[in-house]
């Protein structure tokens, strides 16, 4: 399995967008490709749904 992650405040201050993890599954044998969005906490590192935020 090959998977690609992709914060745009990581790269970008003004970034839109600060708390949103791009998941990009690149390659998987037996299963599923393609990409999912996450909820990400920089302070405590906790990577939810987006509809899940603590």
């Amino acid at each position: 399995m090959i998977v690609f992650l992709y914060r745009d405040d990581y790269y970008h201050d003004e970034s839109e967008t600060p708390h949103l993890l791009d998941v990009n599954v690149a390659k998987n044998r037996d299963g599923a490709i393609g990409n999912v969005e996450l909820f990400y906490n920089k302070a405590t590192g906790i990577i939810a749904d987006l509809e899940v935020r603590e």
